[in-house]
């Protein structure tokens, strides 16, 4: 075997040779026992697995004399000496050395028998008496001595173009053609999940309305009404057909069949068409098309009407919406009860927001008066939460079933407002507008996540940033997010940065992160553990977040301990490298060409010969 030894607290290493005895075997060092983390299924029976957790081991070191003259005293005396765990304060473990040909590994260890024999070994006996030495390793992993060279990460990548971008669910962000002018309203996947844009931007032939082929925007092809003036909203029918909101041009409503573009049979004179505009569009329980917006000059002026696509009838909604000045509905949500809900600048019904029931054809308020400004945008949540963002107070809120109660708060600097909502399957909610903080965090852009009890930025900071408005947001099955906003240029977002892990088990690294800048997240798309901040590093100032078991820290050069400075909703206990690859991902704003980022980490192995 290999060379054994035995660090003590204080740094003195004992190596077994050195004291006469050598190692026969360790029992116990190879995989560690697994505690399995289930809970019962009471209905259809079994268990639920929910994960495997390693738990300490005994390792038994079966130690023999190398000559006659060890004897048990000495060597006890001399495994006392390495092995008390009271030689510092506070106690702390041992570490369990093996020198192999390949590596050097070790593990935390505490005394837990074996010392208690007789006074010597029986020096008659043949082959001499074993000495057997259990140590507890409350960590059972064996980690190497030795460090990995750094690897040095992007803080920063610069990218160009407009309109456009998208973050994959592994978190590459990636920027989407180059729409000119204007702004991107809408974002919608049709029944193929093809990507539309929609909007005021202006490219020539690639106007208004665009289709993502993979590589690059194409105007859409086909005959007929293709949406050819500000494009506000897109929705896919039952039957997979294709709806456009525009405003400012008759027909207001476009429809794309297989075979071409068309307006809605009768939406002039349902909606006028004199400076209308439809701002949103859903299918209803009903099977109907509910169009909502500004409509003036039309047979029904309500603001809000339902189309039948079975029968090409229009109708009005009991009376519609007013009030509110230049009353307007921006937003319009189908709720999994079967109800319509509406958001708007109207103030009747409700108080901004409404709920159609097309059952009993009657509207209702949402809320007493509760929201206190315009409703922008319309989300409900995988758990049927209903989520408003506009120009109210705290700019974000979600409806619990009795009340509107804040989310947050969205920049309460006037003027500024929330736009656009999207959420995940998995309930991460994202939320765009003209707002820059949000819960008093400095954001990168005019856009935030929301993980269930906090808010926290994105990794990516538009063209033009100050003038920049995030007016649309969409997820995608696979877990990407898509931006559309209202400016072109130059950005930057979080880059990619590969990193190996060797070892067979989970490493626990060491960042060090340089000055000037404000970091915002260190994040591992492999696993999805991210630590975010607000923290703004001075040149030359050092940040080391060390995630070492039993040892984690946050300690900058100039200010000491800044682990309160990590935002709610990181993950600092679980934070790891896995083994393989891993996309890792940290993100600063306001650098220079000081500024920078490094990894180090030791590999670790579930077993004493790296398995």
């Amino acid at each position: 075997m290999g060379n054994w030894s035995i660090v003590g607290p204080t740094g003195t290493e004992v190596v077994l040779r050195e004291v006469n005895v050598l190692v026969r075997s360790v029992p116990g060092s190879g995989v560690p026992p697994l505690h399995q983390v289930a809970l019962e299924d009471a209905l259809v029976g079994g268990v639920r697995w929910q994960r495997a957790v390693a738990e300490g081991r005994v390792l038994t070191l079966r130690l023999v004399p190398r000559v006659r003259q060890a004897v048990l005293p000495a060597v006890r005396a001399a495994l006392v000496a390495v092995l008390n765990p009271d030689l510092v304060n506070p106690s702390t473990p041992a570490y369990l050395r093996y020198a192999g040909a390949s590596r050097t590994v070790q593990v935390p260890v505490v005394y837990q028998g074996g010392l208690e024999g007789s006074a010597g070994y029986d020096v008659q006996q043949e082959p001499p008496t074993p000495l057997e030495l259990a140590l507890l390793a409350p960590d059972p992993v064996w980690v190497a001595t030795t460090v990995v060279d750094a690897v040095s990460l992007e803080v920063a990548t610069p990218f160009s173009g407009g309109r456009v971008v998208a973050r994959s669910a592994a978190g590459e962000w990636s920027v989407l053609g180059n729409l000119t002018s204007g702004a991107v309203h809408t974002l919608a996947f049709d029944a193929e999940g093809v990507l539309y844009a929609g909007g005021t931007f202006s490219n020539g032939a690639l106007s208004f309305f665009a289709r993502w082929t993979g590589t690059d925007w194409a105007a859409e092809g086909g005959s007929g009404a293709v949406p050819d003036w500000d494009t506000y909203t897109l929705a896919v029918g039952p039957d997979g057909s294709l709806y456009a909101g525009l405003g400012g041009a008759p027909p207001v409503v476009r429809k794309r069949t297989a075979t071409a573009w068309a307006g809605l049979p009768g939406v002039d004179a349902a909606l006028g068409t004199t400076s209308s505009d439809v701002r949103a569009l859903a299918f209803g329980s009903d099977g109907k098309l509910y169009l909502g917006g500004r409509f003036v000059g039309g047979a029904i002026t309500t603001h809000v009407a339902a189309f039948d696509p079975a029968g090409s009838a229009w109708s009005s909604l009991d009376g519609g919406v007013s009030g509110g000045g230049t009353t307007r509905v921006y937003a319009l949500a189908r709720g999994p009860d079967g109800r319509l809900y509406a958001g708007g600048s109207f103030t009747t019904p409700g108080h901004y927001v409404a709920v159609w029931n097309p059952r009993t054809s009657a509207w209702s308020p949402l809320g007493s008066d509760d929201l206190d400004g315009i409703v922008e945008a319309l989300q409900f949540m995988p758990d049927g939460r209903l989520v408003a963002a506009g120009a109210f107070t705290g700019r974000i809120a979600v409806w619990n079933g009795v009340v509107w109660l804040p989310l947050g708060t969205l920049d309460a600097t006037v003027g500024k407002e929330g736009l656009c909502l999207a959420v995940r399957s998995d309930g991460l909610l994202y939320a765009g507008g003209t707002f820059d903080t949000a819960d008093g965090l400095t954001l990168p852009d005019h856009m935030a996540q929301w993980n269930g009890y906090a808010w926290f930025p994105l990794d990516v900071t538009l063209p033009s940033s100050s003038a920049a408005h995030v007016t649309a947001l969409l997820t995608g099955s696979d877990g990407a997010v898509y931006v559309g906003y209202n400016q072109g240029g130059s950005g930057t977002c979080a880059g990619i940065t590969e990193v190996i892990n060797a070892g067979s088990a989970a490493a626990y690294p060491a960042f060090t992160i340089t000055g000037p800048g404000r970091l915002h997240e260190v994040v591992n798309w492999t696993t999805g553990e991210a630590l975010f901040f607000d923290l703004v590093l001075l040149e030359g100032e050092t940040l080391t977040i060390d995630l070492a078991p039993g040892g984690k820290s946050a300690v900058s050069s100039f200010r000491g301990n800044v682990v309160n400075a990590l935002l709610p909703g990181s993950q600092f206990t679980a934070w790891r490298l896995t083994p393989g690859v891993n996309q890792l991902a940290v993100y600063m704003t306001g650098t220079s060409v000081c500024s920078g980022a490094a990894v180090q980490w030791s590999e670790r192995f579930w077993s004493l010969d790296g398995v």
